[in-house]
């Protein structure tokens, strides 16, 4: 059982991870600096 759990939470972490990425790659091709969606 906890191993089908922590599968879940990998796979959950890649999938935010993903979508994180995928935002500052569009926002790279957009021309907005990553520095300001971050808040710096």
């Amino acid at each position: 059982m906890g191993r089908i759990l922590g599968k879940f939470v990998l796979a959950g972490i890649a999938f935010a991870a993903g979508i994180t990425w995928g935002i500052v790659a569009d926002a790279a091709e957009a021309g907005i600096p990553i520095r300001a969606l971050l808040g710096f």
